[in-house]
């Protein structure tokens, strides 16, 4: 099938993605043994969840599906918090922790009070935030 025109060459080629060395550091977004987690609310009640398990050197926030557009940019707020964490050396577990002691912020909702829970895997976590 042909319309008459050519086409350019490079919008044949495949396309690749080389990360570039120094870039920001991140903690592990996926873990498969148990994780820790608390709940991140707002006024309206839960956003997510933020998890960590220092094995893995893991920590992310998961949003709750039934948040919808306000809980993606409660992880965009809580994936920079926690980038800042790394960046200074911290554990998941410490990073979290602290989080959870800092001033309530408005954007991204803050940590719930309580003690962390335990999820059976990162990806079941993922399955429980979906279904809320």
């Amino acid at each position: 099938m042909s319309d008459g025109q050519r086409r350019n060459p490079r919008f044949e080629e495949p396309l690749s993605f080389t990360p570039v060395p120094g870039g920001p550091e991140d903690y592990a977004s996926t873990a498969d043994d148990p994780v820790r987690y608390v709940e991140v609310v707002d006024d309206k009640g839960l956003l997510g969840y933020l998890w960590f398990q220092d094995a893995a050197d893991g920590a992310d926030f998961i949003p709750c599906k039934s948040r919808g557009v306000e809980a993606m940019q409660a992880g965009v707020e809580w994936g920079r918090k926690l980038r800042r964490h790394k960046e200074n050396g911290l554990a998941p577990s410490r990073a979290v922790a602290d989080l959870a002691t800092a001033a309530h912020t408005a954007a991204g909702g803050h940590v719930a009070p309580g003690d962390p829970s335990e999820a059976e895997s990162e990806s079941a976590l993922r399955e429980q935030a979906a279904g809320k």
